[in-house]
Order: C-alpha cells, then structure tokens, then sequence
C-alpha cells in the first residue's frame, strides 16, 4: 500500500498459455539460484518430451504392471511433473516408490546372497538332548509361536549357511526361552553361545533370566568321568572387575564358560571365544552395524575350531557364527521385509497365557519426560 493505493512489488507474471488452469510444479529454489521455477519447468517439461519420443525403458513387464495396476516408467515420469490430474499424480508418485523399494529389495537381497555364499555355516545338530532337556524341565508350556519360531530357527541352525534372523516380539512374549533355546544348540556342539544387550541393567536381566532357566541343567560331556557336566553361564559388563575380567576371559577362551551374557564389553579388545556357534543380539538397533558385525566377527576366527570339528570354509578357511537379533518394537511383518530385507524374519504373535496384554502408545518428546 503506497500513498492509499495498493501496489505489487516484483510480482511474477504468468501469460495465459498451456499452463493456465492446470496442475504446475513449483520448484522450490534458494536465493543463490537466478532460475525462476517457470524456467525449471520448461528445461524438465523439454527434457522429458524428448525421453518421451527416444522412449524409456521400464524394468517391470506389462503383465506385472497390470497385476499391480502400476503406471508405466515413462508415463509416471511424465505425470509427476505435469499430471493431468491429481489421481495423474498419485499414481506416478505410487510408480516411482514402488521403483524405490524395488531397488531397496534388490540390494538387501543381494547382500544376503553374498553373505550366504561368501560364509560356511556350522550346520548345528538340533535334535539334542540339552535343548529336550531344558524345555521340559520349563515350568510352563510354550506357546505355539514359539515352537513355530523355534523350528524356523532349528532349519536355519542346520543350514550350511549361517544363520540371519530377525526375531520380532512384544515384552513377555517369549523371545528369551526362543533364544536360549538357539545357544544351546550351538552348546550341544561343543560350541559358545553369546547374548549382547544395550544397557548394563538389562544384561543384569538377561544373565538372571537365564541363570534362572537354566538352572540345573547338565550338558553332556564324554570327557567327564559322570559323562555330564553343569552349563556355565557367565556375565561380562564394565562393572566386572580387573581380577574377575581375566578369570572370565581365560576361561571364555579355554571354552570353560557355555554362555556369555553381556554389553558391549563382549565386543572389546581381548575378548576371545573358543569356538563362538551362535549369537543373540537383543533390541538391534539401539547398536550400530558395526558393533554387530563385531561380535558376529568374534566366531570367524578359527579358534580351536578344528578340534571342534567345525566345517571350514573353502574360500577363508573359517566358519561364522549363526546370528538372532532381537527386538520387542512392533513392526508390521512387510515393513520388516522391507527393512530388514537381509534378514529372515520370524514374529512371536501369541502372548503366554495370563499374560497382561500389551498396550502400545505414542508419546509426544515433552511428555515422555514427565
């Protein structure tokens, strides 16, 4: 407003033409670019004419695309910039994140492939004793779930690839029992089983829940005079102290501790398995990929592993260890296809009876103090 009349200042002119009163893009710019976003429009409106005429070439064939009902690349292309219509526009935008998550997918798959052929399994018996033992002395019956899981996991035990799962379960559906039910596979062996947790308190959780269960419980050992001995479960944070951390290191590497519970101390410098069969990662992604693939390369060393009668690997010459990760975030199973594409996926979708149920809430950053 100047002197009581109104007044544009700059304004941007559009000429009545091809664009009026249809769907335009806008791309936004900083001030270092002199390009309006008309000028942009026509440069993409040119480029993609030209793609139009030499054509492009679109991945999925015909039939695929209407199984899906998926608009073809070049039309997709086209309508994301100029739709005709905002269901145009929809569906362009639904073609380009199905391409996405293809090339997602395809790279998961590929990595996974890569690391079953480029690693050799240890091909646990899973039909032992020490895991018949320990589940009927359970003082409850397992839910069906996870006997599903369980036998997921035996196949992949028994597998000449290493183990790659996911297993997915709200608090108190029974990840530990599954889990514990995996290392003592790998203990039947001759083998080590570890369990790495985020957080000091709950590995304390963790080695008391599983001290707990496995209280009692003898392996079969031919080298003992009674032909059993007692399975040692054992807890490595940084509250251990000096004197305690050596005596439980030596004993790690000689093979006299089964199962070794702790936090990220079990990744550290000096910390050596005799033979590492299977490891247990809870709440994976509160670690990095890293810190992982750390305590995953704690079992590729071939520690004593020919007189554990491990299979060798022909490329390497060592075998890797069988890996579960855990996580009691509630992920919808083709999201975690998804996400997790590398990884076989088992779900715990059954609580044990008398179970409170599970109720899930979303909390804004504020209140989550509180």
């Amino acid at each position: 407003l100047y002197r009581g009349v109104l007044q544009m200042s700059n304004p941007l002119v559009d000429l009545i033409g091809d664009r009026t009163g249809r769907i335009v893009p806008i791309y936004p710019q900083s001030e270092k670019v002199q390009v309006s976003t008309w000028e942009l429009a026509t440069w993409v409106e040119n480029a993609l004419e030209r793609c139009r005429e030499r054509g492009i070439a679109d991945p999925l064939p015909s039939d695929l695309r209407e199984r899906l009902k998926l608009a073809d690349r070049t039309n997709a292309l086209w309508s994301i910039h100029f739709p005709d219509s905002m269901l145009a526009k929809q569906s362009a935008r639904r073609r380009l994140a199905f391409d996405e998550l293809l090339r997602v997918q395809i790279v998961l798959v590929g990595r996974k492939r890569a690391f079953e052929l480029d690693n050799t399994g240890i091909r646990h018996k899973v039909d032992g004793k020490l895991q018949q033992r320990f589940i009927a002395a359970l003082p409850f019956a397992m839910t069906k779930a996870q006997q599903r899981v369980i036998k997921e996991i035996e196949k992949d035990l028994a597998a000449a690839h290493p183990m790659h799962r996911l297993l997915q379960g709200d608090v108190g559906s029974g990840k530990t029992v599954v889990a514990v039910s995996a290392m003592l596979a790998a203990v039947q062996g001759r083998h080590q089983g570890a369990l790495m947790a985020p957080t000091e308190v709950l590995a304390e959780q963790h080695f008391a829940g599983v001290k707990k269960l496995l209280d009692g419980l003898l392996v079969p050992d031919e080298n003992n005079l009674f032909g059993d001995r007692q399975l040692r479960v054992e807890l490595l944070t940084s509250r251990v102290t000096s004197e305690r951390r050596r005596e439980l290191l030596r004993d790690l590497a000689n093979g006299g501790i089964d199962i070794l519970i702790g936090t990220h101390a079990l990744i550290q410098d000096g910390v050596e398995f005799a033979s590492l069969g299977v490891v247990v990662i809870d709440e994976q992604h509160r670690f990095g990929v890293e810190q992982r693939a750390a305590l995953r390369n704690k079992g590729l060393k071939n520690n004593g592993a020919e007189k554990r009668s491990k299979t060798k690997d022909a490329k390497t010459g060592v075998t890797s260890p069988d890996v579960l990760v855990m996580t009691a975030t509630p992920i919808p199973r083709t999201a975690a296809m998804t996400v997790y594409g590398d990884l076989d996926v088992s779900v715990l979708d059954e609580m044990p009876p008398g179970r409170t149920p599970i109720k899930t809430a979303w909390v804004a950053g504020e209140k989550s103090e509180a």
